[in-house]
């Protein structure tokens, strides 16, 4: 015992510094993770910070440049700054509501004054801009100014046909009802602007000549109360122009590109339009002014005096049905170019 006395005292010791160095390196190892840990919390909350405050900054730069920029517009800054601008906007009511139109939301493009104008007898909608001022006299010399360039002169023998005329009885008379048919043939004179308008008028000359499909034994089929006598449904009840001047694109159009120069004055005959720059066989003959066609329908040509009273009268007496004649038949039995001139309408 007294021999290893020594040797267990050193072994002891030996084993007690072992324990102090391997605490010390556990200690050293724990305070370098605690040290780890902290800078790594330290870092994620430095970069939580800088990534805020770098949001906050550019928010406040953007919202600055917007507030900056529509300073100047009533009612934007405050919608800029406000988290809920479109509610604000109509709690508020700082946003003015956008208007389309001249005036306000209900007004449109033109204006509500064209009506009042219109029936003043300051002319239709399209023309209020240029030939307002002109009267109805001015009017009728205007187109006496274009007919005097040159013009050629045609003529329609009209019939009131009875619609109780049957094949087998020929001779259908009042005693059947029917007061309104008269088959004596009336004639109407045109004069057409043929110089003003070649094309124009060259159909509706071809078209009084035709054989088939033309104005011969076409019917006047519609009166329009305010207005005149709708005709010239030749082809297939609609309109159809002369072969010749047909476009390759339509089975029943010409192109019309000739001037509008003509105001629809009553006695004016006018063809209708299918298509914008296209117009067929169709045609009305005007009794009244129809300001409201100017710039719309091409008129070509006008009817005489003594014309235009017939068609008076017959649109005040005969009986329509959804302004279609219900009774009689405006049929159109001759129709034809006028040899000279001593039946030369009278400025209408």
């Amino acid at each position: 015992l007294t021999l290893f006395r020594p040797l267990v005292a050193s072994a002891a010791s030996a084993s007690r510094d072992c324990e102090v160095e391997d605490e010390g390196k556990l200690e050293q190892q724990s305070n370098n993770s605690n040290d780890s840990n902290s800078i790594t919390n330290l870092t994620m909350s430095s970069l939580k910070f800088v990534m805020n405050a770098t949001r906050k900054s550019a928010g406040s730069a953007i919202a600055a440049s917007v507030l900056g920029r529509s300073a100047a517009v009533p009612g934007v800054a405050a919608v800029a700054a406000n988290p809920r601008p479109m509610e604000a906007a109509r709690m508020s009511q700082q946003v003015p509501a956008r208007s389309f139109g001249s005036g306000g939301g209900t007004r449109g493009a033109r204006g509500h004054g064209w009506w009042v104008n219109y029936r003043a007898g300051k002319g239709g909608r399209h023309l209020q801009g240029e030939y307002h001022h002109l009267d109805l006299e001015s009017l009728k010399k205007w187109n006496d100014a274009v007919f005097s360039l040159g013009s050629q002169f045609a003529y329609m023998d009209v019939v009131l046909e009875s619609m109780l005329k049957r094949d087998n009885d020929a001779s259908a008379t009042s005693e059947d009802g029917d007061d309104d048919a008269d088959n004596t043939a009336h004639r109407l004179v045109i004069e057409l602007a043929s110089e003003a308008f070649p094309k124009a008028s060259d159909n509706f000359i071809k078209l009084l000549q035709a054989e088939e499909f033309g104005y011969k034994s076409s019917i006047l089929h519609r009166i329009e109360r305010n207005v005149g006598f709708v005709g010239g449904n030749v082809w297939n009840d609609t309109g159809r122009c002369a072969d010749e001047h047909r476009m390759i694109s339509s089975a029943n159009c010409m192109e019309q590109t000739e001037k509008m120069v003509l105001s629809h004055v009553p006695g004016v005959i006018t063809m209708l339009s299918q298509r914008v720059k296209e117009i067929d066989s169709r045609f009305i003959m005007c009794t009244n002014h129809a300001p409201h066609m100017d710039g719309m329908a091409v008129a070509i040509g006008r009817l005489n005096e003594e014309s235009i009273e017939t068609l008076k009268e017959w649109q005040s007496t005969l009986i329509t049905r959804m302004g279609r004649p219900s009774t009689v038949n405006v049929r159109i039995v001759d129709c034809g170019l006028l040899d000279g001139a001593d039946e030369s309408p009278a400025a209408a």
